[in-house]
């Protein structure tokens, strides 16, 4: 099975139909799609930065790096992770490419409390 997502593939999934959905209490808006990641056989480096909402992202090729709170974490193809708000963070030279899609997270009108810790 071919794990390699094009660009037209990305963009099918942004015109997935919803913006917004509730969930348990909660409103998950979707802040975008996207895939990126390195030519095969370069690497990039990028410097610390943060965001202001959730990545979910799934590495297709290669390695990704990430460090965070004095921590490296490294993910492989196949494998998925997660990035949260506020979170300072920075990814060493890494050779990758991977599917991220950004969302926040509010309480909706039905109730439901966000914490860092979960």
């Amino acid at each position: 099975m071919d794990r390699q997502f094009t660009h037209e593939m990305v963009e099918a999934l942004g015109n997935v139909g919803f913006q917004s959905f509730d969930f348990s209490g909660y409103r998950f808006q979707l802040y975008g799609i996207r895939y990126s990641g390195t030519k095969v056989g370069q690497v990039c480096a990028c410097p610390a930065h943060q965001h202001s909402f959730y990545e979910f992202f799934y590495v297709t090729r290669g390695r990704f790096e990430t460090i965070a709170n004095g921590r490296q974490y490294g993910y492989d193809s196949s494998q998925f992770g997660l990035l949260i708000p506020g979170l300072q963070h920075t990814h060493p030279q890494s050779s990758f490419a991977l599917l991220a899609i950004r969302f926040r997270v509010e309480s909706s009108p039905l109730g439901g409390r966000i914490s860092p810790s979960h």
